[in-house]
């Protein structure tokens, strides 16, 4: 059969993975299979189901280094990266286990002679949609909190990276895990609409953008008694305010908006700072040190600090809306260029976007950082809310009060102070406002929407009032 869709390795261009979509039927066998092993999945005691999850956790040590040279391979991220992203998978079970301990916890009260109870059902089927720039740590951040809760999984990887999807099923294959609980289903966006759309599905848990996450909105509004969790993207603030150490702002400013090519949904993409003569110092040192980044395929020696986009349409987005925000008069400080190494190799751009006719305010998924100067620090707090997203937010400043009034006004789920914007933990909430999210914080908070409480009122044996009502009387 004639394969649908291929990947190939960004360190030698050698074939990773090829194969075809699911198809309609595919994904129906898929579904009932998943729906039929839920049955008895979910009677499975929770610390027994943790067991399973424990098994993963070992394949995951043993083969940490084949997995993320996979992953360097498929998705162009330098090996140390993609190390720390298999290091996060690994630690998922255990901060899941804790979590469910911490805020999945039965109740039980008494009221008279009536036993109140508070318990937790999973939900059914989910569907897992990965997204391509952590294709292993993202999803699986769905996937360990939702097994551990009694669900079944349809895992539905990017079709950016397959390879790296089929090698996770393959650890969970090696498990005792029943056949049915964990299910891996590859295709592009009629796969996908395929999936979302079935009605046998409880539930999607999405990761990805803002279009897709509202098409999945519409799609699920007819159906509110299904599960939608989505974890969509931001045009993050990074406010800087003048401090005394200029190479900690440059490293943070670096950190938040690059890393990973630019390639986090959590990056910085407005940069916001006081007009003065420190704020030009500033932006002249931060040239400088991005003038130094090593930019490289992930197999370089010694190791790059960035790879390529995931693909060369990606790279000419960038470009695009760099042009687009020159057109409509910003100043580019430090323009974004192809290198000669390929066409999803690009380097780190600066633009001024302060004085445009008009802001774009849309995701722009590469390493393009814009400025916005302001007067003071209430008009830097504004400028940071003049969007429709509202993922992260990020200030440098050596003033508590500063920070304080920050926490206190900015409208994001995720906030940083004098640290990387893009060092979010998974022991702690992960989510976003607005257009970023739809109020299902996942990371330690994942184990919230994998399971419903259900209220129980008992008793052992049927109660009468003690005074008997007129209408029960002989």
């Amino acid at each position: 059969m004639k394969p649908d869709f291929k990947t190939f390795s960004k360190c030698d261009n050698s074939l990773l993975w090829e194969g075809v979509n699911t198809s309609i039927d595919g994904i129906d066998r898929t579904v009932k299979l998943a729906k039929t092993t839920f049955k008895e999945w979910s009677k499975t005691p929770l610390s027994e189901r943790f067991l399973y999850l424990q098994q993963f956790q070992d394949k995951l040590i043993a083969n940490k280094d084949s997995f993320a040279k996979l992953i360097s391979e498929e998705v162009g991220k330098p090996f140390w990266e993609s190390k720390t992203e298999i290091d996060a998978m690994i630690r998922k079970i255990d901060i899941s286990a804790a979590a469910f301990k911490t805020r999945i916890t039965p109740l039980k009260k008494k009221n008279g002679k009536i036993a109140l109870s508070t318990f937790f059902k999973p939900h059914g089927v989910l569907a897992v949609f990965g997204p391509f720039n952590f294709p292993g740590h993202l999803p699986n951040g769905h996937i360990i909190p939702a097994l551990l809760a009694g669900n079944t999984i349809i895992f539905k990887p990017s079709e950016k990276t397959p390879a790296t999807g089929e090698f996770y099923k393959k650890l969970w294959d090696e498990t005792d895990l029943p056949k049915g609980v964990f299910n891996l289903i590859q295709g592009g966006k009629e796969t996908g609409q395929g999936l979302s759309s079935h009605n046998g599905l409880d539930g999607l848990l999405f990761t990805g953008s803002f279009n897709v996450g509202k098409e999945l909105s519409k799609l699920y509004s007819n159906t509110p008694g299904k599960l939608l969790a989505l974890e969509m993207g931001g045009n993050n603030p990074l406010v800087v305010r003048e401090i005394q150490e200029l190479n900690a702002a440059v490293f943070i400013i670096i950190q938040s908006a690059f890393i990973t090519t630019g390639q986090r949904c959590s990056a910085a993409r407005r940069l916001i700072l006081q007009d003065s003569e420190w704020s030009e110092y500033l932006i002249e040192k931060l040239i400088k040190a991005i003038h130094k980044i090593k930019i490289g395929p992930p197999n370089q020696i010694p190791e790059p600090f960035l790879g390529p986009l995931i693909s060369d349409e990606a790279a000419q987005n960038v470009l695009k809306i760099e042009q687009k925000l020159i057109h409509l008069n910003g100043k580019s400080l430090l323009p974004c260029e192809i290198l000669k190494t390929g066409k999803s190799y690009i380097t780190p751009g600066l633009i001024d976007v302060t004085s445009c006719n008009e802001r774009i305010d849309e995701e722009c998924f590469g390493p393009l950082l814009q400025i916005v100067r302001v007067k003071n620090f209430d008009e830097a707090i504004d400028e940071a809310n003049h969007t429709n997203y509202g993922l992260t937010a990020g200030l440098i400043s050596q003033s508590n009060s500063e920070w304080q009034e920050f926490q206190h006004r900015i409208k994001a789920g995720v906030l940083s102070w004098n640290v990387p914007m893009t060092g979010a933990s998974s022991e702690s909430s992960f989510g976003g406002l607005k257009n970023s999210g739809n109020l299902r914080p996942s990371a330690f908070f994942a184990v919230d929407y994998c399971s419903t409480p259900i209220a129980s009122s008992e008793s052992y044996t049927p109660i009468l009032p003690s005074s008997t009502p007129e209408w029960l009387k002989d």
